[in-house]
């Protein structure tokens, strides 16, 4: 007798063929295959299955899955300005992308180097998949463009990346850059701010393979600090890339938890501040949001990377709006970005 996860991959690619439907999944605790759509509508409910081998199907609306650009939302202005030395969890991206964020500091296995993390469309603009692609050593900013970032503001270059397969499966959406000078980079994420306005910055503590029903939470840049659930383990997906058919996504988490454009690239970490998946899309449907997540191991897996064992949190002095108007080379934010930000946002946003 076929098991419910090869019941699922078995017909996930006919599901895909149903219009409106986003996604495949596993609800373990009723062994019951989830079929995720846009939206329900009669139709949808007359043409997806009852049941699958045996298996009773779960029909759950997400909304369409797309990874966004970066958009204007400032709940947390300290994540969009400038950072020296830079953190995880704040803006940044390729020359060519509005905005995405950088998600954190990893180690290349081979050489032991120091590497930066996020996707593949945050840093070699994989978003531009109909046009010329990126090259390695192409600039990667911080802030992005979209938050008043320019050419000065290069922090990292294009190192790899895993390519975007247009017709087949794809496993993650991740890239690597390399820092252009020792010490740019601190190895932790810029968490919440206390109420004196010192930060927190979050020591990464390893990785966790994901399980399902684990509360989670990830540092972006466009929603600041949200919290959530995992929902599905064994999550298959299309996700909607400028420029392409939908791309199709297998072993992916899916995570009820609030996540819009810019915040791809975040690391999604357990509550024991362990990494176990790297934001890649998100939904909305009837006031719920939905992010997809790869599995943290495959992308360490794919781009040869592992985190770097550090033990210990630290809180920096917070935002300081009479500090430094430029922030050259200073940790603490400058509120000149977030008025520039504001500014650019809002003329590309009319656009």
């Amino acid at each position: 007798m076929a098991t419910i996860l090869d019941a699922k991959r078995s017909v996930e690619r006919a599901l895909f063929g149903i219009s409106g439907v986003t996604g495949v999944g596993i609800n373990w605790n009723t062994l019951a295959i989830r079929v995720y759509v846009e939206k329900l509508s009669p139709a949808v409910e007359r043409v997806v299955p009852r049941s699958i081998a045996g298996f009773p199907v779960e029909i759950i609306v997400t909304g369409a899955f797309a990874a966004r650009a970066g958009n204007i939302n400032l709940p947390d202005l300290y994540r969009r300005v400038r950072w020296r030395p830079v953190y995880g969890g704040v803006s940044g991206g390729h020359v060519l992308m509005t905005a995405g964020t950088i998600g954190a500091v990893v180690s290349d296995i081979e050489s032991g180097e120091m590497m930066v993390l996020s996707n593949n469309h945050v840093f070699a603009n994989g978003t531009m998949l109909q046009k010329p692609g990126a090259s390695v050593g192409d600039a990667i900013l911080q802030p992005a463009w979209l938050d008043a970032g320019s050419p000065v503001d290069t922090v990292a270059t294009l190192e790899r990346w895993v390519p975007l397969d247009l017709e087949g499966d794809n496993l993650v959406d991740c890239a690597l850059a390399r820092p252009i000078s020792e010490g740019m980079f601190v190895p932790l994420i810029v968490g919440d701010a206390e109420p004196d306005g010192t930060l927190r910055c979050i020591a990464v503590k390893g990785t966790v393979a994901a399980r399902g029903g684990e509360t989670v939470h990830k540092y972006g840049r466009t929603t600041g600090h949200t919290s959530g659930e995992i929902i599905d383990a064994d999550f298959t997906t299309c996700i909607k890339y400028s420029g392409a058919d939908p791309l199709v996504f297998v072993d992916q988490i899916l995570a009820c938890i609030k996540v819009d454009g810019g915040d791809s690239g975040s690391l999604l970490l357990d509550d024991q501040d362990r990494a176990i998946g790297l934001v890649v899309a998100s939904a909305r449907a009837d006031g719920v949001y939905y992010a997809i997540a790869n599995k943290i191991r495959n992308v360490e897996a794919m781009l040869g990377i592992e985190f770097p064992d550090v033990q210990d949190d630290i809180y920096i002095p917070g935002f300081d709006a009479v500090g430094d108007p430029v922030g050259a080379v200073s940790g603490v934010p400058s509120l000149v970005w977030v008025a520039a930000g504001v500014i650019l946002g809002a003329v590309v946003s009319r656009r």
